[in-house]
């Protein structure tokens, strides 16, 4: 249903397709973010500490254009932009690696955009059984 009015909110995920649905679910029934916009790109908000301009410049229009006033940052374990990248890091340090730039990432977004709450969220994904 179309809406004529900004949620305010979020989120920045990667586009693994894996996790899309499920992230979308999330987002909905345990952040209270059923209705928010969207970055979904590889490796999520690891453009944000590796300074792709492009990216950065499409997230400052969102913030300043939608009035964002929130943003979630999703990562997941097993992500493929981070294999790819790291690829001397074993999957322990990559994971820290991961951690270690969504802090990076909350810091530079509360410094670009002072007063947006910042959330950082990490996904493990394996399986139980």
């Amino acid at each position: 249903m179309y809406k004529n009015k900004f949620s305010g909110k979020l989120a920045i995920f990667c586009s693994d397709e894996r996790f899309v649905k499920s992230t979308l679910t999330f987002l909905s029934k345990s952040l209270d973010a059923k209705h928010c916009d969207l970055m979904i790109v590889p490796g999520g908000p690891a453009f944000i500490v590796n300074n792709e301009k492009n990216l950065l410049d499409r997230l400052k229009l969102l913030v300043r254009a939608h009035g964002i006033k929130s943003i979630y940052n999703i990562s997941h374990a097993d992500c493929g932009y981070y294999k790819n990248c790291y690829k001397d890091l074993s999957p322990g340090l990559l994971v820290d690696k991961q951690l270690e730039d969504l802090r990076k990432c909350r810091l530079k977004l509360n410094k670009m955009f002072p007063g947006i709450t910042v959330k950082n969220i990490y996904i493990d994904i394996s399986e139980k059984r």
